[in-house]
């Protein structure tokens, strides 16, 4: 047992070391530098405005799941269909909660394609978050480290190589197509853990039950308080920024350089 956990973290420190900076190096550095007109400084607030709200489309059950899967994995054919229901109702309020947001902020009618791109990724990520937290909680290690980075290697293959290799030279590269990238990423992750966890957890059936649902976010309660306050605390300078400096676009991209290499916890 402790073998195969160390082999597991070493795997998962081996991913980490090579994927996701040669992304963040490789890809997000770059792309900030080819994107015109402060535009990165735009896609930055949103993406951190998505973030603080992406509690919504969580609220902890995650956290839960793991904790309660890892204890009782043969009840995961029972329970599936009931977290997958609450995470779609949870999901569509939050895609609501932020077309409002971006109703008031003027970034719904300005950068419609960037909020409505973010808030699917967003969505996707809680999503395929929640499905890892299965897999966790299955034991299923070395999966959990492969899915945690595939959608990142999306991004690294089909928009990282062609960067490098100088196919965007001459052109005005337009920051929408880093978020459909971003985007077909992690609808990739989804389907490809969504995959792995059907497959533990047998046929589906959804049940729609109010009473299960809240059941459902009620336990997750504990766990969101600390996830709000940090979210809050490392990601609403950007969004302030942007919105509160003469210069915001310009002094938010600054930022979101600086922010590259040091990233706050999360």
């Amino acid at each position: 047992m402790k073998r195969e956990f160390l082999a597991n973290l070493l795997f998962l420190l081996f991913i980490n070391l090579v994927i996701k900076p040669t992304y963040l190096f490789g890809v997000e550095r770059v792309v900030q530098n080819v994107v015109t007109e402060n535009l990165y400084g735009i896609y930055f607030s949103i993406l951190n405005l998505t973030l603080i709200l992406n509690i919504i489309t969580d609220f902890g059950i995650q956290n839960y799941n793991t904790r309660y899967i890892a204890q009782h994995p043969h009840l995961l054919p029972k329970y599936f269909s009931a977290f997958l229901l609450t995470k779609g109702v949870l999901s569509l309020v939050y895609a609501l909660v932020l077309l409002l947001v971006g109703l008031f902020t003027g970034y719904l009618w300005e950068y419609p394609g960037i909020l409505l791109g973010m808030t699917l990724c967003q969505v996707l990520n809680s999503m395929v978050m929640y499905l890892r937290s299965n897999i966790a909680g299955l034991g299923l290690y070395w999966i959990d480290s492969i899915v945690s980075v595939i959608d990142r290697l999306v991004v690294i293959l089909f928009l990282g190589i062609p960067l490098w290799i100088g196919y965007y030279e001459g052109r005005n590269f337009d920051i929408q197509w880093f978020v459909n990238v971003q985007l077909l990423g992690y609808t990739v992750g989804a389907i490809v853990s969504f995959a792995i966890v059907r497959y533990h957890a047998g046929p589906i059936v959804f049940r729609f039950n109010w009473l299960r649902i809240l059941a459902i976010v009620k336990a997750g309660l504990p766990f969101t308080l600390t996830f709000i306050l940090m979210s809050m605390y490392t990601r609403i300078d950007a969004p302030l920024m942007e919105r509160m400096l003469v210069d915001g676009r310009e002094q938010t991209n600054i930022y979101a350089s600086a922010f590259r290499f040091w990233r706050p916890a999360m």
